[in-house]
């Protein structure tokens, strides 16, 4: 909830609600404004969790990887955090990437360049249907050997 202020995350509730999952289909219907009650509703019932956190490269050595065909993160705001913690010698077990970023000071552009150096060096990005106002933006990484 500390990435969004109650304006931009009602546009991506708005967002939501013009491109719905095939379930809930109805809420297309719905006036605009109730994307800004939903979204004051969401954001007034958050909670804070304390939890161990490990990174990524611990978690391969605990689970003794030897390969990572696809690594999603979506972290809410800490990308950047998440992929320095893979290290070095851990990079090259990764073949694909696909992150969710939101793109404040820069984090777009150092995202990518932290990609490129480590090997995913095949990007796209892209923006998800219904959230073109947000900065909200997944990047498709590969290497090219693999």
């Amino acid at each position: 909830p500390k990435q969004w202020d109650d304006g931009s995350f009602a546009q991506a509730v708005e967002g939501t609600m013009q491109h719905p999952p095939p379930h809930l289909w109805f809420v297309r219907y719905l006036p605009s404004f109730v994307s800004r009650i939903i979204a004051k509703r969401i954001l007034s019932h958050k909670k804070e969790f304390r939890c161990t956190l490990k990174t990524i490269s611990q978690l391969i050595a605990e689970h003794d990887i030897e390969r990572i065909d696809l690594l999603k993160i979506d972290c809410e705001g800490a990308e950047l955090e998440a992929l320095q913690g893979i290290s070095d010698e851990d990079w090259g077990k990764v073949s694909q990437a696909v992150i969710e970023v939101r793109d404040i000071d820069g984090r777009l552009a150092n995202i990518k360049a932290l990609l490129s150096q480590n090997g995913l060096q095949d990007q796209a990005v892209e923006k998800e249907e219904g959230l073109e106002k947000t900065n909200l933006y997944n990047i498709f990484a590969k290497r090219r050997d693999r």
